[in-house]
């Protein structure tokens, strides 16, 4: 048997320590809640391809080895993100993508100058694609499903492939200053771009089925309403604060936003997603600490389907009805998204 050379061993290692030090960053408890769920299913079949390639030539093993470095950037952006609870999401996905760029455009300047920037950007690519997929795929994870539990990291990932092409685009323009400058700007613009809007809109998108939150949707009755049939007086609009866990924080914001539009004609309710009696009796107790008493409904998970008031998230959303249509859903806190659609809607 042929004896493995010092930089086979050298690589072997290396990828080893990558591919380990992946995983226990993406499954370790006191960090966050492991996102791949301990699937071995994604870093097994890298690991196979690391030992391949350390059977071919240099260019492969730099290849193979950067197949796996968008899960290893992944495991170490989010270990990074749980120690800075308090940095806007908008502001990391901004960070975590500029340092993705220099991240590829360092790989460039260092690998084999036979390996030329499409290629990085031609194995990148499907390493953060078999990220992303890999797992649901293997545990059999429907869509819904899969944009419930990933949607945020599909819309952070979608900034990140944006990003990297004005990066390949500088990679290949350095030695022209002028064509340099401007593939910078254009790349700093496509940073600011892709944290600050692109991210939101796409992630408002998976949760919401909509960029915006602007909806016009014909719904059936949901909700019995005692105030919708006064004669020939035009309808109220109906704002429900959907909730599957009530929150005493959440709550208290959807009252000031109550409170504020006291004198319009708009109707705000609670509608608490449970089917058993345990369920519906915390919903009261964290109704009864309102000072602002407002409606509380309960629907099941099966009627909230039926009626398109679902949503991709776990956390709680408002829904905006008016004359039997749906006409906005997002997310419950911040409320300025809604406020500033419910005074739009109700100019005359």
């Amino acid at each position: 048997m042929k004896k493995p050379t010092r930089q086979t061993v050298r690589y072997l290692s290396e990828y080893t320590t990558c591919t380990v030090a992946a995983y226990l960053l993406l499954n370790l408890p006191f960090l966050h809640e492991p996102e791949q769920g301990g699937n071995v299913w994604l870093f097994l079949p890298m690991f196979i391809i690391g030992i391949a390639a350390s059977k071919r030539g240099t260019r492969t093993r730099n290849l193979a080895f950067l197949f796996q470095m968008p899960t290893l950037l992944h495991a170490i952006f989010m270990a990074a993100f749980f120690f800075c609870p308090h940095l806007e999401y908008a502001h990391f996905v901004t960070i975590s993508a500029a340092l993705y760029c220099v991240f590829f455009i360092l790989w460039h300047t260092f690998s084999p100058p036979d390996i030329t920037v499409w290629h990085i950007l031609g194995v990148t690519y499907p390493g953060i694609l078999i990220l992303l997929f890999v797992p649901d795929v293997y545990s059999g994870t429907g869509w819904d499903d899969f944009l419930l539990n990933s949607g945020g990291t599909l819309s952070t990932y979608a900034v990140y492939a944006l990003c990297l092409l004005p990066a390949a685009v500088f990679c290949q323009v350095q030695d022209n200053i002028l064509k340099w400058g401007v593939a910078f700007f254009v790349l700093c613009s496509t940073l600011f771009f892709g944290g600050f809007y692109l991210d939101p809109l796409l992630y408002h998108k998976f949760q919401y089925g909509t960029f915006t939150g602007t909806l016009e949707k014909t719904l059936p009755p949901v909700i019995p309403d005692t105030k919708a049939k006064q004669g020939n007086m035009p309808p109220r609009i109906q704002v429900y604060l959907v909730s599957r866990h009530p929150d005493v924080w959440t709550s208290k914001k959807f009252e000031g936003l109550a409170a504020q539009f006291r004198s319009y004609p708009v109707d705000f309710s609670i509608l608490g997603i449970t089917g058993t009696l345990s369920g519906k009796a915390v919903f009261i107790r964290n109704y009864e600490t309102l000072h602002l008493k407002m409606p509380l409904h309960f629907i099941d998970e099966n009627q909230l389907q039926a009626f398109s008031l679902n949503a991709h998230t776990y956390d709680d959303y408002i829904c905006i009805l008016w004359g039997g249509k749906l006409i906005y859903k997002g997310a419950a806190v911040p409320t300025q998204h809604a406020t500033r659609f419910l005074l739009k809607t109700l100019q005359p």
